[in-house]
């Protein structure tokens, strides 16, 4: 995500973790006191770790601070329950061929106005 954000906008800035660690929280609420930030985005579930990021706390975050939050779900959506409005996801993306099971090949999204 940060590499193709870079293509769209040069003053993207990302956050990371060491492989299988959840986002640390805090780190995140105090970046975001510190800079202006739009978008928030962030891979939902770590599928060679199976680790899962805390969408509704990072989510409340983002909206703190008038930040909209986007969620890569493909490898959580459909065996994960996600809540769209609790968590204050703006998009969220996934994919059919992952936990939903279905034919590889399709994808879909979820823009918080409806399905797109």
């Amino acid at each position: 995500m940060h590499k193709t954000s870079l293509i769209h906008n040069q003053d993207t800035h990302v956050l990371q973790q060491p492989w299988g660690m959840p986002f640390d929280t805090d780190q995140i609420s105090t970046y975001l006191a510190a800079h202006k930030i739009d978008v928030v985005a962030m891979v939902h579930h770590e599928t060679s770790s199976g680790m899962l990021n805390p969408l509704a706390v990072i989510g409340n975050l983002a909206r703190a601070n008038g930040a909209i939050f986007v969620v890569d779900g493909v490898s959580s959506v459909g065996a994960e329950a996600i809540d769209m409005e609790g968590c204050n996801i703006a998009f969220c993306s996934s994919s059919s061929s992952k936990a939903i099971g279905s034919y590889p090949g399709l994808s879909f999204c979820y823009w918080a106005q409806g399905p797109v």
